[in-house]
């Protein structure tokens, strides 16, 4: 069976993302009852990214190419992301500075939405590159005349989508 390779370079977004989250919701969420100190925050962050990245590695997140992605690239990564995070809140019980459950399934959502806001923002920025270009008024202007009917740019583009 052939495999497209892993694409680090998602990864490495993908884990600035995850470190952005951890900094928020461990660093910066402000939280007295579960006592959270910085080695209570740093095994979580490493148990975390272990049970989320690992997956997705694992599992085929990785190797896609997101500009042809569609939904069911999408409901794969969430799909990952509901595993990993079961193992996440799972494990999370036998570390010895356990953080309380909105915090964890904060650290889980975030980072997900996270994930797919980049996926659909590289999806959205590959299809609306050629927008407003002179291909584009040329493509327009020849479908103009060989269909012989005056279409609105709008509704032209529209029907590309």
């Amino acid at each position: 069976m052939w495999y497209a390779p892993v694409k680090w370079m998602l990864v490495f977004f993908d884990f600035l993302w995850y470190l952005a989250v951890c900094g928020l919701v461990l660093g910066l969420y402000p939280g007295t009852v579960d006592g959270l100190t910085p080695m209570a925050a740093l095994l979580n962050l490493a148990l975390g990214f272990f049970c989320i990245f690992s997956l997705r590695i694992l599992l085929g997140a990785y190797r896609f190419i997101l500009r042809y992605a569609g939904a069911s690239e999408y409901i794969h990564l969430i799909l990952i992301d509901f595993i990993g995070a079961i193992i996440f809140l799972s494990v999370r019980k036998l570390l010895p500075y356990d953080i309380i459950f909105p915090r964890a399934l904060s650290l889980l959502t975030l980072n997900l939405l996270g994930a797919l806001m980049m996926r659909l923002s590289y999806q959205y920025i590959y299809q609306m590159r050629d927008r407003h270009n002179i291909f584009e008024r040329f493509a327009l202007k020849l479908l103009r005349w060989v269909a012989g009917v005056d279409f609105g740019e709008e509704q032209v583009l529209a029907a590309d989508r």
